[in-house]
């Protein structure tokens, strides 16, 4: 069975509580939305060395817009 991957979302303003997840079947389709919302191709492949490794990665300091919190599947937390 593939691994899948899931991204969460923590808001900086909101230091408790539950975080948004969004689930991707793959790293790859992960990686597509990411690249495509404009993380570095050198943060990515940090990421997927220590999703290998460890199997988690945190990625930190990304300002979202409405859009992109949308596109990565966040869309109840968007606005």
């Amino acid at each position: 069975m593939p691994s899948t991957c899931t991204l969460m979302l923590k808001k900086t303003e909101a230091p408790r509580g539950p975080m948004a997840m969004a689930q991707y079947p793959s790293w790859e389709q992960l990686n597509r939305k990411l690249s495509g919302i404009g993380i570095p191709d050198d943060v990515l492949r940090n990421a997927k060395q220590n999703l290998d490794s460890t199997g988690s990665d945190t990625i930190t300091e990304v300002v979202l817009s409405d859009d992109q919190l949308t596109l990565l599947g966040f869309a109840d937390v968007a606005a």
